[in-house]
């Protein structure tokens, strides 16, 4: 296959918007360095179905991207449950997920970029109880290179405290815990016997609602709850296999240096420098959520 030459102007005009790159295309923001880049795929690799849907709850995902500003950005995000897995994911991801089987033409598919808040959330997924129970499948996506990790699903030391309020018509009661370098609070659902939730979060005896850190730097509340059908699916990406550390080293470097994160992690794109100049660390506003 010949390489795509890609000439670097700046460290944030790596790409310019709509520049076709292997099977997709790349877009940048100038005056957003929380959203750095966002490879968006025109193929649809398929899909293997890994339990089947019964319920699913959006979320809207708050993130403070700019903590000495206090700029914060807002993602849609679904969580899809069935009898033991659970995925959760961008709800922009299914709408590119749905436009590629459909077989929509590059326009459509490239509407996709306005709705993107937060890149980081738009390739990355974590399957509860998968591949089997008591696990935790993370994915994501770094330039156009897939990343897949397992761990176990983690232990939150959860105190379920007495205080309860209504949220989406149900009684929630709270519950708090620390994990990884931040302390939540949750409220969960009794009515709603799933030990599942937003994000990694799970373990407490009822859907978690709303969940939030003592910094106000990550927030999910759940909009809408719905009964489903059809199947848990997990992409059929050529995914690396990796640890959590390395993933989030991956990650951290295409948020402050792109450029050195592109030529690692770009995959059949010869990048040229025509301004080394250009090519400094950037500083992340932000922490993510876990250490």
């Amino acid at each position: 296959m010949q390489k795509e030459v890609i000439t670097v102007v700046t460290a944030f005009l790596l790409l310019s918007p709509g520049m076709a790159a292997q099977h997709g295309s790349f877009s940048y923001s100038i005056d957003k360095p929380w959203l750095t880049e966002v490879y968006v795929d025109d193929y649809y690799y398929g899909a293997d179905s890994i339990g089947q849907c019964l319920m699913r709850v959006d979320y809207a995902m708050e993130i403070m991207v700019d903590t000495v500003q206090g700029t914060a950005v807002e993602q849609m995000m679904v969580l899809e449950i069935g009898n033991n897995v659970s995925r959760f994911c961008s709800t922009v991801y299914l709408g590119l997920d749905s436009l590629l089987q459909s077989g929509a033409s590059r326009t459509m598919y490239r509407s996709i970029y306005n709705k993107v808040k937060y890149a980081p959330a738009f390739y990355s997924m974590f399957f509860q109880n998968y591949p089997r129970s008591g696990k935790l499948t993370c994915t994501g996506r770094v330039c156009n290179t897939d990343f897949k990790y397992e761990e176990d699903l983690p232990e939150m030391d959860w105190k379920i405290q007495d205080e309860t309020d209504t949220l989406l018509g149900y009684m929630v009661q709270k519950a708090v815990c620390s994990f990884r370098g931040r302390d939540y609070t949750a409220w969960f659902a009794p009515q709603l016997p799933m030990q599942t939730g937003p994000w990694k979060f799970s373990g407490l005896p009822g859907l978690i609602l709303k969940v939030e850190d003592s910094r106000g730097h990550y927030t999910f509340i759940a909009r809408g709850i719905y009964l489903a059908s059809g199947a848990v699916e997990m992409p059929r990406y050529l995914f690396l296999k990796t640890s959590r550390r390395k993933y989030m080293d991956a990650l951290y470097m295409s948020m402050t240096e792109l450029f050195r994160a592109c030529k690692l992690y770009l995959k059949d794109i010869e990048i040229r420098v025509s301004d080394p100049s250009a090519l400094v660390k950037m500083e992340m506003m932000f922490d993510f959520m876990e250490r």
